[in-house]
């Protein structure tokens, strides 16, 4: 592989719609890098094809179906747990000095775990050793379009594992896989909002009026009125509005 980017045999760039919660457009990311860097590889050698039917090596998302693998290798692209850093108080960017609203702006962290799946031990071996390279090589790239703050290291390549959990349909013992463990940041930003500062004193003030029109009905009629030494004290009543 070259250091450049890697040519866009996919067509279509990650989804960037702004909608899509960040795990999605990560997951989009690292599915449309890998099926470009498996795309150059020679025929024989794992590469990926748009056509089903002569594609080598099958790159999805979250789980495949061992009916459209067949005898072919998989890849599989799922995010993992996420995570806050929680790197400030209150997170607090800015805030509105006649709404008080307030922008907030965190970290998160998540694992990008890329499933190497095969019925060849070493074939699945080769797969991961390829993604790890690819996502160390194209670290920059990836950062762009999945809009992440960073993909970190180090970056994992476990042992042989159970692939089932990753696999839909018919779970045949012989498929082995591989997981690639890849840790990344990304920024997480959201909005506070207060409620509006008169209405809240609309509604302190009904709470007070009724608190103080319930004392006063709960007064007895034939109470004798407070006195000092015998004479009659005048009541001055206050409440706060």
């Amino acid at each position: 592989m070259s250091g450049s980017t890697p040519t866009r045999v996919h067509d279509q760039k990650p989804v960037a719609v702004r909608d899509l919660d960040p795990l999605t457009k990560i997951q989009g990311a690292f599915i449309w890098l890998l099926k470009n860097v498996f795309g150059e590889l020679e025929y024989g050698k794992l590469r990926w094809d748009k056509d089903e039917r002569t594609t080598e090596i099958v790159i999805g998302a979250d789980r495949l179906r061992t009916s459209g693998l067949g005898q072919r290798p998989g890849l599989v692209i799922r995010p993992g747990t996420t995570q806050t850093a929680n790197l400030s108080m209150d997170q607090k960017v800015t805030v509105d000095s006649q709404t008080g609203n307030r922008e907030h702006l965190d970290l998160d962290s998540t694992t990008i775990i890329c499933m190497c799946v095969s019925k060849n031990p070493v074939e699945a071996r080769r797969i991961a050793w390829i993604t790890r390279s690819a996502v160390r090589q194209y670290r920059r790239t990836l950062q762009r379009e999945g809009g992440m703050h960073q993909i970190s290291e180090p970056i994992r390549v476990e042992g042989l594992s159970d692939p089932s959990g990753y696999l839909l349909g018919s779970k045949d013992q012989e498929w082995v896989g591989i997981p690639v463990y890849v840790p990344v940041f990304f920024a997480d930003q959201w909005s506070s909002i207060v409620i509006d500062t008169p209405q809240l004193k609309e509604i302190e003030q009904k709470l007070n009026i009724s608190t103080f029109e319930e004392r006063v009905l709960a007064t007895p009629r034939d109470a004798r009125p407070p006195s000092s030494q015998g004479k009659p004290v005048k009541t001055i009543v206050s409440f706060n509005l």
